[in-house]
């Protein structure tokens, strides 16, 4: 994901790296993100994504990006 994602990506781009994670889901969880991520940066996401409702491990990427591109 790291390795695909530059400070220049589109909303588009960045929500695909997180389908390649979360497959047909539309989260992704924190330990899936620590296999893929830097600590500094899932602690970033952890500290500051909103979760998927009902699933407090679980972060709400479309969510998180609309935020990121408002």
């Amino acid at each position: 994901m790291t390795k695909k994602l530059s400070d220049s990506d589109s909303k588009e781009d960045i929500i695909a790296a997180f389908k390649d994670i979360a497959g047909d889901r539309d989260f992704v969880s924190l330990s899936e993100l620590s296999s893929v991520l830097p600590p500094e940066q899932l602690k970033f996401i952890e500290d500051n994504a909103p979760r998927k409702e009902g699933q407090p491990d679980a972060i709400d990427f479309a969510k998180w990006t609309e935020m990121a591109f408002a």
